[in-house]
């Protein structure tokens, strides 16, 4: 990596932080950054001059001259984003209003389009943007759904049109936080109270959620199943008409004691295994089994790490540095551990993406790729 445009690119976003990461392919990696916004709790509104609102899309071509470049959005927020499949890797990204940038292609220019705005009614907004079947759809608040056809056209599938009576009510009843599917034919949407809904290809279904817990983000994997996540630690799977709770908060099994985190932010299927970030750090659900990813367990704070700024040595390391006839290599491995600061927090972790050869984590001020093995840093 060149060093010194790595260096530049920092100045230009040192007052932003990130919200996003995608793979396009693994030359071509998607950082979405926002300026430090407050945003008010109930209705998500910008408090500031909308003038200083701003969104960068920044990427990462290696193998170009520039490697590093970025596109400044005014008047942008909450991005969300997806990548369509070969032949041309289409970057997507959305933001709450409808607003639309794409890619194509790899340039050593930016290359984004500005797209027509996504006709959404006035009091919808996006929540989820998602690639099926090699199609970019949104999904948001309403009930609203709508299917990419091509650039500038999209079309609704739910939602976004005029009620006049219950005989021509379609689509969906509820606010949609995430979707997700199979095939154009098989499409799965999650929202608020444990909603669950279902699409043929022709009409909505509401399927019957064994919770009422506000359902957050979706995954549908490549074992066949759909895995969701929710408030308090709540994670389901199924498909189709069936569903099953397979982690959840009780007072006899609490969320911390399962170690997984009450707020879950995202999932991916990566080599066989489903991976899931919450705010408790990044996790994975293999053959029946939860536990804290191996993989990052030496990179990521613990929680009360977060607040206190210190760093906590688990107890197998711990045990290493005291006993005197500890091997020399497990106390160089120690000492080679990077220093707090640097080590990522897992309170702000956000997004994955993967293309099936790469994990891409984010988080707030660091964005991270797993190739199997190892991990390596690629922002900080």
């Amino acid at each position: 990596m060149n060093q010194e445009i790595y260096k530049e690119m920092q100045k230009h976003l040192e007052e932003f932080y990130i919200i996003s990461s995608y793979i396009r392919k693994n030359n071509c990696i998607y950082i979405l950054f926002t300026n430090d916004c407050e945003w008010e709790d109930e209705d998500y509104k910008w408090q500031g001059d909308d003038s200083e609102l701003i969104c960068r899309a920044c990427f990462f071509y290696p193998k170009t001259e520039k490697q590093w470049g970025f596109e400044q959005l005014h008047y942008y927020y909450s991005l969300r984003a997806c990548v369509l499949p070969a032949p041309d890797h289409t970057f997507v990204a959305v933001d709450a209003d409808g607003q639309v940038i794409t890619q194509t292609g790899i340039t050593s220019n930016t290359g984004f389009n500005i797209e027509k705005k996504i006709p959404l009614s006035p009091d919808a907004t996006v929540n989820s943007v998602r690639e099926i079947s090699g199609t970019a759809f949104i999904a948001g608040t309403d009930g609203t759904v709508f299917r990419r056809e091509g650039p500038n056209h999209w079309t609704c599938l739910s939602g976004n049109f005029p009620i006049q009576n219950e005989e021509e009510k379609q689509g969906v009843e509820l606010d949609l936080n995430d979707i997700g599917g199979f095939s154009l034919n098989e499409i799965y949407g999650c929202g608020d109270k444990g909603g669950l809904c279902h699409y043929n290809g022709k009409q909505w279904k509401n399927l019957n959620s064994p919770t009422h817990q506000k359902l957050t983000t979706l995954c549908c994997a490549s074992n066949g199943k759909v895995y969701i996540g929710g408030n308090n630690g709540l994670v389901i799977e199924g498909r189709g008409d069936e569903w099953r709770i397979i982690l959840q908060f009780t007072p006899k099994y609490a969320v911390r004691n399962t170690g997984i985190g009450q707020e879950i932010r995202d999932m991916a299927w990566y080599k066989d295994r489903l991976y899931i970030v919450t705010d408790k750090g990044l996790y994975e659900y293999d053959k029946g089994r939860f536990q804290r990813s191996p993989s990052l367990y030496r990179f990521l704070l613990h929680p009360d790490e977060g607040k206190t700024g210190k760093l906590l040595l688990n107890e197998h390391l711990q045990k290493l540095k005291v006993q005197p006839d500890t091997d020399e290599s497990a106390v160089s491995w120690w000492k080679s551990l990077p220093e707090p600061k640097n080590i990522l927090n897992s309170i702000a972790l956000c997004s994955l993406s993967t293309n099936g050869e790469l994990l891409v984590l984010a988080g707030e001020d660091t964005v991270i790729v797993y190739d199997g093995d190892t991990w390596h840093i690629l922002w900080e």
